[in-house]
């Protein structure tokens, strides 16, 4: 009897010891892959407030941007040297120094590197190298174009052809440039979504033997079953903080977009106030119009994620407030100001709610109604009732845009969904709606007939301070 008992133990001992070396060597590839991540968010920060710098420059020919345009090419440039020398087996000393030229964190150095040198064969990471080595060739030839800009400012030879040109240029460069870099990011995350499903399943089959074995010795050891449930209770632990740390990096990703976003915006503005060719200005717009999409698109992400991951908070709502600030919010996109809006707001005592969703809401709503304006009608309208109570509070949005089919208003509220091929965003916005009125205990209810408009009514409750979520 001895002898099954000792082979079981040792079979036990065996996969419990390969779990631990397989999930030290798991988590360190996923470190690193993060690690990479993080690399090409600093190296894409750092081209794009380049490329910032250098429209600016090109239009107000101040050697301040010139000199900021050169600063911050320095981020990419520092990766492209750690790249070619990771490529040249160069020292540890000449690598560590690239990488921290490109902003990298001192910590993340040892898993950039052994990342590199133990899986560069890799086929995800020749891929990944690819398409670091053309952003690589991408920043070279932004920096030749920062060149041939300054010489023509200085010499003042420059034309309106070859500002033209140069902008046109740029235009396509930081086109590439994200391209490649989406591209890269897009091969890294897949690795570590991978990786993340092998961990899942490997744990899970191996803590399956572990559980089989020690179900063999309960007869012999109640203590043996108590330490596998532990052990199972400590994976799925790491499985949710690593769930967690993706749902933030998710946010920090899509946040840290928005600040290059509003400053092409802003350039944006500032460019269309200058005397334009015709061609010129429909640059502008086409650039204005992908970059609004891209920051509503952005907008919902964050929505989505702050919706998923924030506690509920009570606090006292001013409706006007609200609605005056989402307004100013929403005033850059297309057709805001052929909208009419009219807002009743009414009410007594104090309701309470969480302020950061019920703004989601409300922007949401409206940010709807000016995309699906009917261009078509002379008098697009959006009426907003608001009336509330020291108990509850029904906000009504009504509008006369294009309205939709019956036969779709039981899909709008899911992910992904566009009910018409006027919309331009993911599909995200009604979705979040939903999925926020919900998490603040309120009702919602929609009308709509097509090509007449749409009318949202939401009731939702007060929530007291003195409240806990549950």
């Amino acid at each position: 009897m001895k002898t099954p008992k000792v082979r079981t133990l040792v079979v036990t001992i065996f996969i419990g010891a390969l779990l631990v070396v397989f999930n030290f060597f798991t988590l360190k590839t996923t470190s690193a892959l993060r690690a990479f991540i993080n690399t090409e968010s600093y190296y894409s920060g750092g081209q794009k407030d380049a490329t910032r710098q250098l429209y600016l420059y090109a239009f107000t020919s101040d050697n301040l941007h010139w000199s900021q345009f050169q600063e911050h090419l320095k981020i990419p440039i520092g990766d492209s040297l750690a790249r070619v020398a990771l490529n040249d087996d160069a020292s540890r000393e000449v690598i560590n120094s690239a990488f921290i030229q490109g902003k990298n964190s001192p910590q993340d150095l040892d898993d950039l590197v052994w990342l590199y040198r133990n899986f560069k064969d890799f086929k995800f990471m020749q891929s990944a190298l690819g398409y670091w080595s053309q952003c690589d060739r991408l920043v070279g030839e932004l920096y030749q174009l920062g060149r041939e800009l300054n010489v023509h400012v200085e010499r003042e030879t420059l034309t309106n052809g070859k500002h033209f040109e140069i902008l046109y240029q740029l235009e396509r460069n930081s086109q590439d440039l994200s391209r490649n870099q989406k591209q890269f990011s897009a091969v890294m995350s897949n690795a570590t979504r991978s990786l993340s499903s092998f961990l899942f399943w490997a744990n899970f089959m191996m803590t399956f033997g572990i559980l089989g074995t020690a179900g063999y010795l309960i007869l012999f050891s109640f203590r043996k079953v108590r330490q596998s449930k532990y052990t199972l209770q400590h994976q799925v632990e790491k499985l949710t903080k690593a769930n967690f740390e993706l749902d933030r990096f998710v946010y920090s990703v899509s946040h840290d977009l928005r600040a290059p976003l509003a400053s092409i915006q802003g350039i944006i503005k500032v460019a269309r106030h200058e005397n334009k060719s015709e061609s010129e200005n429909e640059m502008l717009n086409m650039i204005g119009n992908s970059a609004n999409r891209l920051d509503l698109f952005i907008k919902d992400i964050l929505d989505y994620s702050r919706n998923s991951r924030m506690q509920i908070t009570h606090k006292a709502i001013d409706f006007e407030k609200s609605i005056s600030e989402t307004l100013e919010n929403l005033s850059h996109m297309e057709n805001f100001d052929r909208l009419k809006i009219e807002s009743k707001i009414e009410g007594e005592g104090t309701f309470f709610s969480d302020d950061k969703r019920l703004d989601i809401v409300i922007s949401n709503i409206i940010s709807n109604a000016i995309k699906y304006l009917d261009v078509d009608k002379d008098n697009p309208f959006l009426s907003i009732c608001i009336k509330w109570s020291g108990t509850d509070a029904s906000l009504i949005f009504k509008d006369n845009g294009i309205g939709i089919r019956e036969n779709q208003l039981q899909k709008i509220f899911d992910m992904f969904y566009r009910a018409s091929n006027q919309a331009t965003g993911a599909g995200l916005g009604l979705y979040i709606l939903k999925e926020t009125v919900e998490n603040v205990g309120g009702k919602f209810n929609v009308d709509s007939e097509f090509e007449k408009g749409i009318t949202f009514s939401i009731d939702l409750p007060s929530m007291q301070p003195n409240e806990t979520n549950a």
